[in-house]
């Protein structure tokens, strides 16, 4: 059972990760003294060029549990 479309599911996703990586470099900022802006924005750039290449691996896993083929997939216990 699931609450919400899998396109929707992803998109809340990665809002949620690019809030929490935006609330550890807020949190950087603060413990070391740096400046805001530059911490914050570091993790969303970096964090957000990450994540879609992890959420591909998973989407590639899952497709392939689920019936698809394995081909192109990065999932290293699918690899047998």
């Amino acid at each position: 059972m699931t609450w919400l479309p899998r396109g929707e599911l992803l998109a809340l996703t990665f809002v949620a990760i690019l809030f929490a990586l935006g609330l550890t470099g807020w949190f950087a900022a603060w413990l070391t003294g740096l400046p805001v802006i530059r911490l914050v924005r570091r993790n969303i750039v970096l964090g957000s060029a990450v994540i879609p290449r992890r959420l591909g691996g998973e989407i590639r896993k899952s497709n392939w549990m689920s019936g698809g083929t394995m081909e192109g997939s990065s999932c290293f216990e699918c690899a047998g």
